[in-house]
């Protein structure tokens, strides 16, 4: 009771006109290169030998994987503040946002509850931390966030970074 099925899919940018289809016979994985950002809409449907089935339509937004932060730099200004700089690998064509979550190592390793936090708009690759105390040593990391269509994504925090302020 073998049937024959073939499909045919497709696929544009979310509310446009311009659609690109292809069939693809008897194979049920379909791969296109989309833009990192963008929302698409893919319809699908199937053939049979009794005809065509109901189409299924779908639209999707492709994330992108937020940069990896590396060669986090604390270089302190005076008493009371610090410059940080590091260096993004793989940053995207979307923008990104970096922030910087900083502790005096006499508490506990990075507990939310006594972290101190500094977000920096895109493209910014260096920032000003205030609020430190003199000679005290801190534990500083650094992570990105890509933000697509509302949704965040949160990039792994850099290496720790110690450093004795002013």
């Amino acid at each position: 009771m073998g049937s024959s099925l073939d499909y045919e899919v497709s696929y544009g940018p979310k509310n446009s006109s311009r659609l690109s289809s292809a069939d693809t016979g008897l194979v049920k994985y379909f791969s296109v290169r989309v833009k990192l950002g963008a929302e698409f809409t893919f319809t699908v449907r199937a053939f049979t030998r009794a005809g065509p089935g109901e189409p299924t339509t779908v639209a999707v937004s492709t994330l992108t994987k937020p940069p990896v932060v590396e060669d986090v730099v604390v270089v302190s200004l005076n008493e009371y503040s610090a410059n940080v700089s590091w260096r993004a690998l793989d940053v995207p064509f979307l923008p990104v946002s970096y922030t910087v979550v900083y502790s005096p190592v006499s508490q506990p390793p990075m507990e939310e509850n006594n972290e101190s936090a500094v977000v920096f708009p895109p493209p910014a690759t260096s920032g000003v931390i205030t609020g430190l105390v003199a000679l005290t040593t801190y534990q500083i990391q650094v992570f990105a966030t890509v933000t697509v269509h509302g949704v965040e994504r949160v990039g792994e925090k850099s290496n720790l970074v110690y450093f004795v302020n002013g």
